[in-house]
């Protein structure tokens, strides 16, 4: 019998070193729209462009326990796995740069024929532009 989980991704959690100077960051350069600020939690939930993904963005308290607080510092600085899709990278990249967003892979071909560029936060978490497969 074969049985089917019902899960979806519900957020992706991205760790920053400080919230307010984050959210600004991604407000100003990526044009996120905060759906929920927990204040109390130093969180925020937020989309950017047309996704549905909420990203979750927390800065790491003591609240979290010591193990957990550890782990969360070690992943400030580190590739996301996020992959922003766009109908034209260059354009992107271009819009990005003008805003001020620092890339460290300009649009690149890659071997798969793809074109994608890297960028990061003010933390260092990378992250990608590729063309939509749409």
């Amino acid at each position: 019998m074969k049985i089917t989980l019902k899960i979806k991704i519900g957020a992706v959690e991205l760790i920053v070193s400080d919230i307010e100077k984050s959210l600004k960051w991604y407000k100003e350069k990526l044009g996120a729209q905060v759906v929920k600020y927990y204040k109390k939690w130093r969180c925020v939930d937020f989309n950017i462009g047309k996704s549905k993904l909420l990203i979750d963005m927390g800065e790491p308290n003591t609240s979290w326990g010591s193990e957990e607080l550890k782990r969360a510092k070690e992943r400030i600085g580190k590739s996301t796995g996020i992959i922003f899709e766009t109908n034209n990278v260059n354009k992107t990249y271009k819009i990005l740069k003008e805003r001020g967003v620092k890339f460290i892979q300009p649009p690149t071909k890659t071997n798969w024929g793809e074109t994608i560029a890297t960028f990061i936060d003010i933390d260092g978490n990378e992250f990608k532009i590729s063309k939509s497969s749409k």
